[in-house]
């Protein structure tokens, strides 16, 4: 289910083509083309929407037919953003919807709120109904859900704020691995963590716990080339008292940094020596998974 915005020219003489539409989405940051498709995934971020063209009207099955007088009558674009999503969702995917707005100097309808097939974007609208309507999709889920994963809306924000971050960050801090805060259940909880693979060059926001990734550490511990990579989760405080001595730093959140040229064998050797996570105990969880706390409330 998902929150649908019809993108069309302001006159049929100006109408959006195919090659436009391929064209612009192509130079576009975090997007894959597809024939009429453009989805956008941020790696950094989680979050994921699409903007698809229609020759016309009739080709859009999903919501118009032939006859509808909300229809946009010639080629337009359909921006989707799925519900059941944090908020922030609606925040970035704006950015791009502002953006392919302007570009192709075109009209919008909300076809939620308004039949009037040529109204005005307006940014702040979209974000407002899209969050009033994903918060009635919420509740109406929790009705059915038996097990909801959350975090507080603030953490969340935060947190995208610096996953955000991160390409910026990587920039400024050449040679290290910048990490997004993730999700994760452990344990039978839902924590915020980071992936640190083999104790290499990395910046690691203060989390819950750290998910230490052994690859080249866990061959060279077992002194075996076929020793299987595995994983342990470590608690942020353990993590913290292991890099004591690294300088810490402030982003949208604080951070250690980890910027040595190779780690001590002290520090892999106590990674490398940490017990494995049982799969059963430990799972990364996506962030659409990830639901605001206040919306859910008490279950």
């Amino acid at each position: 289910m998902s929150y649908d915005v019809y993108i069309f020219a302001k006159s049929s003489k100006k109408a959006l083509t195919r090659e436009s539409f391929n064209k612009y989405f192509a130079d576009r940051a975090h997007f894959e083309c597809e024939e009429n498709d453009a989805y956008y995934h941020n790696q950094y971020t989680g979050v994921q929407f699409s903007f698809s063209f229609f020759g016309s009207a009739e080709e859009d099955v999903k919501s118009f037919d032939k006859d509808d007088p909300t229809a946009p009558p010639y080629p337009h674009i359909v921006f989707s953003l799925n519900y059941r999503r944090p908020s922030f969702f609606a925040e970035e995917s704006e950015i791009e919807l502002s953006a392919c707005v302007k570009h192709f100097a075109a009209l919008v309808q909300d076809p939620q709120y308004s039949e009037e097939p040529s109204m005005e974007y307006d940014p702040e609208v979209f974000i407002s109904n899209w969050k009033q309507s994903n918060e009635l999709v919420i509740r109406q889920f929790l009705a059915k859900a038996e097990a909801i994963d959350t975090m507080p809306t603030a953490v969340l924000e935060s947190d995208w704020q610096w996953n955000k971050d991160c390409p910026k960050l990587a920039k400024k801090f050449e040679g290290v691995h910048v990490a997004p805060v993730i999700y994760v259940r452990y344990q039978g909880q839902v924590r915020r963590a980071a992936i640190w693979t083999d104790g290499l060059p990395i910046l690691i926001p203060y989390v819950d716990g750290v998910v230490v990734v052994r690859d080249g550490i866990k061959k060279r511990t077992e002194e075996s080339p076929e020793a299987e990579p595995d994983s342990a989760y470590v608690p942020f405080k353990d993590i913290s008292s292991l890099l004591k001595d690294c300088p810490r730093g402030q982003g949208p959140t604080q951070y250690i940094e980890v910027s040595y040229k190779r780690p001590s064998r002290f520090i892999q050797d106590y990674l490398a020596n940490k017990p494995a996570a049982n799969k059963a105990d430990l799972k990364i969880l996506t962030v659409e998974q990830i639901l605001p706390r206040e919306t859910v409330g008490a279950r």
